[in-house]
């Protein structure tokens, strides 16, 4: 992920101005790192997204999608409509998921290392690590919580969990949601990863998708007047 996407990300979310990103100093691998005022600890962020959609060996299937519609978009065109040929599911996300979370774990030494090298960090430092994942904003509603819609999130599949604990990190921060009104962040330690493994598997059930479609206003290609 490439730093300015996540520095984008962060803004898009609210969360910039949160105290554990103020002195952040974006970078490439990792994404990002803030260094304690003693030097003596860094905590590296990594960020990636991960989707609900059908995926292959090129990735998710939505994502290619859009990046398809959003060249259409480039060359302003007036209008287009296509609907999403992906399906949705939990057992999607937990493939994603798994794909993408043991990917950004296997480097984490490489991070720390080229931190070393940089002269950011030494030997002697301690590391943090947390990983800031981006849930896609097309997701199964799973119910509605004081009349409001509810969106699959990865604390609510098992084998999402399953593999936080097997691989486990510091802290893992959820970024989900749509527009600017109903976005959510949910901050997940290793005590409340293990505490929702714990709870019945029949908890949460996802609902289906409706139609998905694209059109030029959604991507942005058009002012909306």
């Amino acid at each position: 992920m490439r730093a300015n996407e996540f520095e984008e990300c962060l803004r898009n979310y609210g969360v910039h101005r949160e105290p554990c990103f103020r002195n952040i100093t974006f970078c490439d691998a990792p994404d990002g790192y803030v260094l304690s005022a003693d030097g003596k600890t860094a905590t590296i962020y990594e960020h990636f997204r991960v989707s609900s959609s059908e995926s292959g060996k090129k990735g998710s299937k939505i994502r290619q999608e859009q990046s398809s519609l959003r060249k259409k978009a480039e060359k302003n065109l007036e209008s287009f409509e296509q609907e999403s040929k992906s399906t949705f599911s939990k057992e999607n996300l937990a493939k994603d998921f798994e794909r993408n979370y043991k990917n950004h774990y296997g480097k984490i030494e490489k991070y720390k290392d080229n931190l070393v090298t940089k002269g950011v960090a030494n030997k002697e430092t301690k590391f943090f690590i947390c990983f800031v994942i981006e849930m896609h904003q097309i997701m199964p509603i799973v119910g509605r919580v004081g009349g409001v819609i509810r969106f699959l999130s990865i604390s609510d599949v098992k084998k999402c969990l399953q593999t936080m604990i097997d691989f486990s990190v510091d802290l893992v921060m959820v970024l989900s949601g749509y527009g600017r009104n109903n976005l959510e962040v949910e901050i997940l330690t290793k005590d409340e990863i293990v505490k929702k493994l714990s709870e019945p598997d029949d908890l949460i059930e996802a609902g289906t998708m409706g139609k998905v479609i694209y059109g030029s206003m959604y991507l942005g290609s058009k002012p909306h007047r």
